[in-house]
Formats: structure tokens, C-alpha cells, sequence
């Protein structure tokens, strides 16, 4: 197939006429499927959702039909809320999750038929363990993510894969805590996916989060924890300096204005900024050259401070688990591995780091006094 029309295996969007030649003599014959009895699926419920209305079903062998009940309660929470969040109707008449036996990938976001390995979906609150139940619920939350960032805006070519996948990570922790806010998610991102990032990317073989992709081997190769915990640690980064509400406006512009189209970190960058000047909000410098800091160059750095007679010194290095490895570096830092670095700090009485926008101070060289 991919021989024959080669687009299909691209992102960008378009119309296109495809034409076939053939040897006159050569018989056109379908291929018949066989019936296979031992992929028995059954249709569990429909539910009526969403501002547009539309349906939401659970998809299931019939000895684990009834454990699709939380798989079902959780999706139609979570559609719901990021169609309220996004303000964008979820555009399709209807959305399917299904757990297939064995299936090789945890899930796969396949635009209204969402397909899931079954311990990703289907939860028995008679045997399962609340871990169970935490994982449906965040994969479930990461997929339907996806049915915004991925399917109705999709990256433009592989070497931008974060936005997806590192959307997917940020704005899952979003839906697992609209479902269950006891869970406290936010608080468990370091944890979650933070540490995991640091931990990958600490070593001269890593790469940026935004990496040149040229053939098959390396689409494979960045479906990594750059891509997803770094790509989400940078997203989380930037709602903070720019708070809540002015990510969430950038996003819904964003959104609005590339649906059903592709899209480039730079299209992202430009909605942020758009958003963020209009609603005054006191940054030194753009969204795009703060960020391009963070995704064009591998790694990250330590920030340390001293104090200073006036008052601190801070400085920033890049961080390297073992700086003396005899590894060659594919990727060469543009910027000289210094990073636009938002910095905010709290004192013993008050003790709150969670500032505004105008509050944060950049640590912007190697070393600032």
C-alpha cells in the first residue's frame, strides 16, 4: 500500500488524486477476509455525550464485557471536559474504545475507534487494585488526549512527534484529575514523568526534544521519554510562566485555528504569544525564544545558588550524569547550552512557589548576580 500511495504515510493534509495503471489483461478481484471466531467482540453500551451530542461505546470480549463499566465512566468524564476546556466539540458522530486480546502497543489513538491493550481498559473493582484503576484511568485520559493533539491538529512531519506525544503526557495528568481530584496529579507530574526525563536525558546520547527525522529507523528512535516526559516537562513549564488561563486561551487558539490541518512547534509558539500579549502579561522575552531553548538542544541544565553580599548568585551548567564519557555527541547545542530559565523562589514565611507570570525572575547567561 504505502508502494502504491506513498502519501499515506505522510502528515500533512490535502487533497490528492491518485492514479493507477494497470495491464489491461489483469482481473480486479477483493480479498476476502476470513472469519475469525476467536477475535469475538460485543458492543457493551452507548452513551448519549458532548455539546453536539454524539455517542461514546466500550468494546470488549463477552467474558470482559462487564468490566468496560469504569472504562466507560471515565471516557465520557473526560471527553466532556476537554471539549469544555478546549472549547471544541468533539468533532466526530461517535467515539469507540475497544481492549483487543493481546494487542502489541499499550494503546493506540485512532481518530473515534481508540484501541487498547485490555489491562489498559477494562478494571474489575472486585479484584483489580487501585493501581489498576490509576492506569486505565491515565491511559484512557492520554488517548482521548490525543483525539485533539494528534487527530484534529497533527504534526506536520515526525521531527515534531512532542506535540503530540508530549501533549498527550501533560493533558493527561488534566483528565486523570478532573476524574479523581483526591488524587492530587499535578502533584505526582515530577514523579511521573519529570524524573524519568532527567534520567534519559542526562547522557551525551541523548537528543533534542525536536530532532531531524529522515527515514524509518528514527521515527521509531524518538518514541522516547524525551518526547513524551520532556515534551510534557516544557508544556508544564510554560503554563506556569504564562498561568493558567493565558495557556488555556493560547491552546484554544491553537486549536481552533490549524484544526484539520497540520501544525509545527512554531504555530504553537505563535499562539502562546499571540494570547499572551494581548492579555498584558509582562514577559522579557517571546514564548518562541524561551522555548526554543528547551526543544532545539539536548539535555538540560543544574541551576545553582550562592549567596552573594547584595544578595544571590544564581548560575546554570549543563547537567551530565558522567561529563568525562567517551561518547560522540550527535547533536550540537545552537545556543551554547544555556537556557532561558524561569525562576521563582519563596522565603520561610511564605512559603509558596506557584507565583504569577510577572513574579518570575530569568536566569538568562551562565551566571546572573
Amino acid at each position: 500500500m504505502q508502494k502504491a500511495f506513498i502519501i499515506f504515510s505522510k502528515h500533512q493534509r490535502g487533497r490528492n488524486r491518485l492514479n493507477v495503471s494497470t495491464v489491461n489483461n489483469l482481473v480486479l478481484v477483493s480479498a476476502n477476509t476470513k472469519s475469525i471466531d476467536d477475535l469475538d467482540i460485543r458492543e457493551c453500551v452507548n452513551l448519549f455525550l458532548g455539546k453536539k451530542g454524539g455517542f461514546y461505546g466500550v468494546w470488549a470480549q463477552p467474558n470482559s464485557i462487564l468490566q468496560t463499566t469504569e472504562a466507560l465512566n471515565v471516557g465520557t468524564k473526560v471527553i466532556t471536559f476537554y471539549e469544555e476546556y478546549f472549547n471544541i466539540s468533539f468533532p466526530l458522530p461517535k467515539q469507540d474504545m475497544i481492549a483487543v486480546p493481546d494487542y502489541p502497543l499499550g494503546a493506540m489513538e485512532n481518530w473515534g475507534l481508540i484501541t487498547y491493550r485490555e489491562t489498559a481498559m477494562l478494571y474489575d473493582d472486585k479484584i483489580s487494585t487501585e493501581d489498576n484503576l490509576a492506569h486505565v484511568t491515565i491511559v484512557i485520559a492520554h488517548e482521548l488526549s490525543h483525539q485533539w493533539f494528534g487527530d484534529l491538529v497533527t504534526l506536520k512531519w515526525w521531527d515534531d512527534l512532542w506535540l503530540n506525544e508530549g501533549f498527550a503526557t501533560f493533558v493527561e495528568y488534566m483528565g486523570t484529575d478532573h476524574v479523581h481530584p483526591d488524587w492530587k496529579m499535578f502533584d505526582l507530574f515530577p514523579i511521573g514523568d519529570m524524573y524519568d526525563a532527567f534520567e534519559f536525558d542526562s547522557v551525551k546520547s541523548s537528543h533534542p526534544i525536536y530532532v531531524p527525522v529522515e527515514n524509518p529507523d528514527q521515527i521509531n528512535e524518538i518514541f522516547d521519554k524525551i518526547s513524551y516526559s520532556k515534551g510534557g516537562s516544557v508544556i508544564r513549564m510554560i503554563r506556569y510562566v504564562l498561568g493558567e488561563e493565558t495557556f488555556r486561551h493560547g491552546l484554544i487558539n491553537y486549536l481552533n485555528g490549524l484544526k484539520y490541518q497540520s501544525a509545527v512547534h512554531d504555530d504553537l509558539w505563535n499562539a502562546l504569544q499571540k494570547v499572551a500579549e494581548k492579555e498584558g502579561k509582562k514577559i522579557p522575552y517571546t514564548v518562541k525564544d524561551i522555548m526554543d531553548t528547551w526543544i532545539l538542544q539536548m539535555n538540560y541544565p543544574v541551576v545553582m545558588v550562592t549567596r552573594a553580599k547584595t544578595g544571590l548568585m544564581v548560575e546554570q551548567k549543563r547537567f551530565l550524569f558522567n561529563k568525562d564519557s567517551n561518547t560522540t555527541e550527535k547533536f550540537q547545542s545552537p545556543f551554547n547550552y544555556i537556557w532561558k530559565i524561569p525562576i521563582t523562589y519563596t522565603t520561610s514565611s511564605e512559603m509558596n512557589f506557584d507565583k504569577p507570570g510577572d513574579s518570575v525572575k530569568w536566569l538568562t547567561t551562565q551566571s546572573q548576580g
